[in-house]
C-alpha cells in the first residue's frame, strides 16, 4: 500500500499491484479515481482489504506453482524475433520503412501485416522521443520492430534496443572493425559490450529477455559505400552479424551514378549481384531497399531474404496522387525516384 500526502494534509492511498488510488466509498471512486481521505479518518473497508489480500494470495500461489512446474520459465517466455528466425531458415520477408513522426501511422502500417517495420532515425523526420511512441504502437501486432540508427554509435544503438527495438540497421559500414563494433553494442557480455538496462525491452521481450536477447536481436550492416564494397567479404563473414542490407541509393553514389535505388544501370546491377552472391555463399541473410512493388518483386525473385516494399510517406503520396488524378481525369503527377 502506498500513501500520498496532499497539500491540505489529507492522504491518497493506492495498492501498487491491483488498484488506482482508492477512497472510502464506491461512489467516490466512480466519480474520481483519486479520492482524498482525511488523515484522521484513513480507513479502507474490510471487503476491499479481503479482496486485495485474496487476489495477492492467488497470484503468489500461481507464481509458486508456475516456478515449480517449469524451472526454465524465464527462458520460455522470451518473444521470438520471427523475422530473424525466418532469415536464418532461408525464408523471405517483406517490410516497410517509417519516416514520419506519427504514432497512428506506425500502428496502421503494423496492422497492414508487414513482417517487420523499420523506424528510420537516419533520414526520417523523427527522433528518439518519437520512437518511444512508435515502438509500442508497432507492438500492438506481431510485426517485428527494427530501427535504422543514424550512425554506428554504440550509445544510440543501446538506447534504441533498450526502448524495445528487436534489431538495428546500421548505415555506412566500411570494414569488419566497424561491423564488430555494431555487433558488440547489440550483445550483452561476454558476447559484447551492451550495457544492461532494458527499461522497455524487457517488457516487450518478456521474462527471458536478459537471458536470450543476444540470440534475438538482429544487427544488420548496410553495404553502400565504395570501401564497403571493397571489404565486402570481410564484412559479410563477421561473426555475429544478423544480416546485410543494401542501401541502393548511396551505393549508386559510390559507383559514380545518380542516387537512384531502383535502377537498371549495369554497374549498379553488378554491384548488387556481387553483394547478394557473397551473402548467399556465406549463408548470411541479405536484404535491400526498394521504392515499390515492381522492384520489390524483382529483388524477391532474385533471392533476397528481406525487402522493403516502400516508405510510409511514399505509400501516402502514391495513393493520394493516384486518386486525385483519377478524380480529375488527368495524368498522375510523377515524383522523383528517391526511394522515399
Amino acid at each position: 500500500m502506498l500513501a500520498r500526502t496532499c497539500a491540505n494534509g489529507s492522504i491518497l492511498t493506492r495498492d501498487v499491484a491491483f488498484s488506482p488510488w482508492i477512497g472510502s466509498s464506491a461512489a467516490g471512486r466512480d466519480k474520481d479515481p483519486f479520492v482524498e481521505l482525511p488523515f484522521d479518518s484513513l480507513t479502507i473497508s474490510r471487503r476491499v482489504c479481503e479482496d486485495l489480500h485474496g487476489a495477492s494470495a492467488a497470484v503468489s500461489r500461481r507464481l509458486g506453482e508456475r516456478a515449480a512446474g517449469d524451472l526454465n520459465y524465464e527462458s520460455t517466455r522470451v518473444r521470438k524475433n520471427t523475422a530473424l528466425e525466418k532469415w536464418r531458415n532461408g525464408e523471405q520477408t517483406i517490410g516497410a520503412w517509417l519516416s514520419l513522426a506519427n504514432t497512428h501511422t506506425a500502428e496502421m502500417m503494423a496492422h497492414a501485416g508487414f513482417d517487420w517495420l523499420c523506424v528510420d532515425l537516419q533520414h526520417g523526420l523523427l527522433d528518439y522521443r518519437d520512437l518511444l511512441h512508435m515502438l509500442p504502437a508497432i507492438s500492438t501486432t506481431d510485426t517485428v520492430p527494427l530501427v535504422r540508427v543514424s550512425g554506428n554509435d554504440p550509445a544510440e544503438i543501446m538506447k534504441v534496443l533498450d526502448a524495445g527495438a528487436y534489431g538495428v540497421i546500421v548505415p555506412l559500414i566500411n570494414n569488419r572493425a566497424e561491423a564488430l563494433a555494431a555487433i558488440s553494442a547489440c550483445r550483452y557480455p561476454p558476447d559484447g559490450a551492451r550495457s544492461f538496462g532494458p527499461i522497455r525491452a524487457a517488457v516487450y521481450g518478456g521474462r527471458g529477455y536478459a537471458r536470450e536477447a543476444n540470440q534475438q536481436i538482429a544487427c544488420i550492416a548496410m553495404i553502400e559505400t565504395r570501401e564497403g564494397l571493397d571489404n565486402l567479404e570481410q564484412i559479410v563473414t563477421t561473426p555475429g552479424l544478423g544480416g546485410i542490407y543494401v542501401g541502393p541509393s548511396d551505393l549508386a553514389l559510390a559507383l559514380g551514378l545518380p542516387p537512384r535505388g531502383d535502377t537498371d544501370d549495369p554497374a549498379h546491377l553488378e554491384a548488387v549481384e556481387k553483394i547478394l552472391t557473397t551473402c548467399k555463399t556465406h549463408g548470411v541473410p541479405v536484404g535491400i531497399h526498394t521504392g515499390g512493388l515492381e522492384y520489390a518483386q524483382r529483388r524477391l525473385n532474385a533471392g533476397f531474404n528481406f525487402v522493403t516494399l516502400g516508405v510510409d510517406i511514399a505509400f501516402l503520396m502514391k495513393a493520394a496522387a493516384s486518386d486525385l488524378a483519377a478524380a480529375r481525369g488527368t495524368q498522375e503527377k510523377q515524383r522523383p525516384n528517391t526511394g522515399y
